[in-house]
């Protein structure tokens, strides 16, 4: 189903509706590829929306913090907005302090993308031209959106490149699968992850593997989120007092993350073939925005985006967001919502 949301520049944007048999349906925007509304059933079996998202595209515009959205060419921080390919060095901008954050000052959250629309499937695409935010490379970028089911939004990336350039694509929904205006702190996550990685005070990774063993970090057996907020910890502290650190998966099979909200009975599960999960627990929302269902509180929702370690292209010598000409960066991340 397709409706026009709203004009960005007197282009229309579109608004395409997915669904499933089970009463789940997905609302996404040609703008960014915006997931802007995911409504499912509680264990009672009442829908309601649970990811934020706004109703008017002057919002998006205005005071969207990645609601919902494709992050790209590079998602997280690069250090200092450089980065080097062989002997060359690539200035991007700077957009997050002196650092590079989700893309640039318009990464592809804030780009129109073309739509092709099937009952329980979108497939959008766009060219990111070379040079567009720095960056080298014409990359043709493909992102499919599919509602199984079995309740599953799978989201597959596949992109290529004219040049050598960096790419590291990943999805900024903020799931909040209890009530929306009300906070994730007595949900429960579970992630499959023996390390994360530490981050300076500008959130840009240390470079360090750090195992979970004995810290706020450790997730392996499921940990209440609020017992980790405005706790007396430096990488806390970096975070405003949450999280917002990626975790090294460990590549088991099955879900290598699982969140639960025992008021509605919803399970959120998360399968990836990606490396990492950075796990953003909303720490700069802070009641300034208001979405249809309420007004939004500090961690009043939480990202679990699946990626490369952002800045990895100035850690290592091989970085698994380097593409190549003749290479596909190909990624797949699934997102299944059930209840107990």
């Amino acid at each position: 189903m397709k409706r026009l949301f709203g004009h960005l520049n007197n282009e229309p944007i579109f608004e395409y509706t997915i669904f499933n048999q089970n009463n789940h349906r997905i609302s996404v925007l040609s703008y960014g590829g915006v997931i802007r509304k995911w409504m499912a059933p509680d264990r009672d079996g009442n829908v309601s929306n649970i990811v934020l998202g706004f109703e008017t595209m002057d919002e998006y515009v205005a005071s969207s913090p990645y609601f919902g959205a494709i992050i790209g060419r590079h998602a997280g921080r690069i250090d200092g907005g450089a980065f080097r390919i062989g002997d060359k060095t690539y200035d991007l901008a700077t957009n997050d302090g002196a650092n590079h954050l989700h893309g640039g000052e318009r990464g592809f959250d804030r780009h129109i993308w073309q739509v092709e629309e099937d009952v329980q499937r979108l497939t959008l695409t766009r060219t990111s031209a070379h040079m567009e935010e720095g960056y080298p490379g014409e990359l043709d970028v493909r992102v499919t959106y599919e509602l199984t089911d079995d309740n599953e939004l799978v989201i597959t990336y596949e992109a290529t490149t004219t040049e050598p350039t960096v790419c590291n694509l990943t999805n900024h929904t903020y799931f909040q699968i209890g009530q929306i205006g009300e906070t994730v702190a007595s949900q429960a996550l579970t992630i499959a992850a023996d390390a994360f990685a530490p981050i300076r005070d500008d959130s840009i990774p240390t470079g360090e593997r750090i195992p979970v063993e004995g810290t706020l970090f450790d997730f392996r057996s499921g940990r209440t989120l609020g017992t980790g907020f405005h706790r007396l910890d430096e990488q806390l502290e970096h975070a405003q007092g949450g999280y917002d650190h990626p975790f090294f998966l460990n590549g088991t099979a099955g879900p290598q993350a699982t969140l639960v909200d025992e008021s509605s009975g919803r399970r959120l599960t998360v399968t990836t073939d990606l490396p990492v999960l950075v796990v953003y627990s909303g720490n700069q929302l802070d009641g300034s925005i208001a979405v249809e269902e309420g007004i939004i509180p500090q961690y009043g929702a939480i990202c679990l985006e699946a990626q490369h370690l952002p800045n990895e292209i100035n850690d290592v010598t091989t970085s698994g967001t380097l593409l190549s000409p003749g290479e596909t960066y190909r990624a797949t991340t699934t997102y299944q919502v059930t209840t107990d």
